[in-house]
């Protein structure tokens, strides 16, 4: 009867990971999109620098660098949170199997000292 416990939580349990694996692919992914924007206004900064005069190019081009960076932060924000999420499942997963393990010991010592009288 416990096994069929312990199965059916596996079971239970299991989709949440395969959810959040695709969650954090699609976060990475966003994650090498910003840094590769975040490179690509580097680059465009260093071609209007060569001006020497601070343009209306330049500043639009460093707005454009910190709305990126800011939205790089809030992905890497996302992921820290989907991080914390995973392990706390992860934890409430250790205790079930715990508790599950504990009442089949408990359950086992009952039939043990059942089988001796």
């Amino acid at each position: 009867m416990r096994i069929k416990i312990l199965i059916i939580l596996i079971i239970i349990f299991l989709p949440f990971d395969f959810m959040s694996q695709k969650k954090s692919e699609q976060l990475k992914r966003q994650e090498r999109a910003l840094i590769k924007k975040i490179e690509n206004t580097k680059s465009l900064l260093n071609e209007t620098k060569k001006n020497e005069a601070l343009t209306i190019g330049q500043l639009n081009i460093i707005r454009n660098q910190i709305s990126y960076r800011d939205r790089l932060i809030r992905n890497y924000n996302a992921q820290i949170r989907k991080i914390d999420q995973n392990i706390n499942d992860i934890n409430r997963q250790i205790n079930t199997l715990l508790n599950t393990n504990n009442v089949l010991i408990q359950e086992y010592k009952t039939d043990l000292e059942d089988l001796q009288f």
